[in-house]
C-alpha cells in the first residue's frame, strides 16, 4: 500500500510559510530600526520643547494623583525607549558578529 503524500506536503507548506515569515521579518528589520529611532528623536524633541511648561505646571505643583500619572506616562516612554534601543543594538551586534555567546532566544 502506498503512503498518502499529503501529510508531508502539509509539513513542507508549513515550513515554507515559516521560512517566508522569517525572511519578511529580516527584510523589515532596517525599517523597524529607522522607525524606532525616529520615534525616539520625536519624543526627545517634544520633551525639550515643552520642558519650560512642564517645570512651571508640573514640577512646581504639589504631589497628587494626576502629577504621578503624568510623570509615569511622560518618563516611562524614555525608559521603554532606552530598553528597546539597547535590546535592539544587542540584537544587531549578535547578528553582525555571529558571536557564539549570543543566545537566539534572547534576541
Amino acid at each position: 500500500m502506498i503512503d498518502d503524500p499529503r501529510p508531508s506536503s502539509r509539513r513542507d507548506n508549513a515550513l515554507c510559510e515559516s521560512l517566508a515569515l522569517v525572511a519578511l521579518g529580516q527584510a523589515l528589520q532596517p525599517l523597524t530600526t529607522l522607525l524606532s529611532r525616529s520615534i525616539a528623536a520625536h519624543q526627545v524633541y517634544d520633551w525639550l520643547t515643552l520642558l519650560d511648561r512642564e517645570v512651571e505646571h508640573i514640577w512646581r505643583s504639589k504631589w497628587s494623583i494626576p502629577k504621578i500619572l503624568f510623570i509615569i506616562s511622560r518618563y516611562g516612554v524614555f525608559l521603554d525607549m532606552s530598553i528597546f534601543i539597547t535590546g535592539e543594538s544587542d540584537s544587531v551586534h549578535c547578528r553582525n558578529t555571529g558571536n557564539a555567546d549570543c543566545d537566539s532566544a534572547d534576541l
